[in-house]
């Protein structure tokens, strides 16, 4: 094997692996906190709590807060994270759509974004991680 060659694979393992490091796959498991703000300028902030769990391997999030009751966990449906990017979508309260929400990764490793309802931006979403 030529010697350049595998200092470049070595090399190109040793950026993976330090990617890999700076760049979370996962969500923490545990109770994450935020707001639900619609974006309507009469609106006014709802604060949630996210339930994070993996079931079976599969990432599952439940929202507590954004439902009349503010009891009852709503179940975020096919949540998945992709890179920096959590993306899910949740029933509009009091409404039959489901509002489609892509939160970003942001530097306290919590998310910040936009939830839609196919045509309009409905609220900004913030979640934070549980301390620790």
């Amino acid at each position: 094997m030529n010697p350049s060659v595998g200092r470049v694979a070595s090399l190109m393992a040793v950026a993976l692996l330090i990617a890999g490091c700076t760049s979370p796959s996962d969500l923490s498991e545990g109770q994450w906190t935020g707001t639900f703000a619609p974006t309507d300028p009469s609106g006014v902030p709802i604060d949630v709590e996210y339930d994070v769990r993996y079931e079976s391997g599969l990432l599952s999030i439940r929202l507590t807060g954004l439902d009349a009751a503010r009891d009852r966990p709503l179940i975020a449906r096919n949540p998945r994270l992709q890179g920096d990017t959590l993306q899910f979508a949740v029933p509009e309260p009091g409404a039959p759509t489901l509002l489609e929400c892509h939160l970003v990764r942001e530097a306290d490793n919590g998310f910040r974004g936009l939830c839609t309802d196919g045509r309009t931006p409905w609220a900004e979403a913030t979640m934070r991680p549980p301390p620790g």
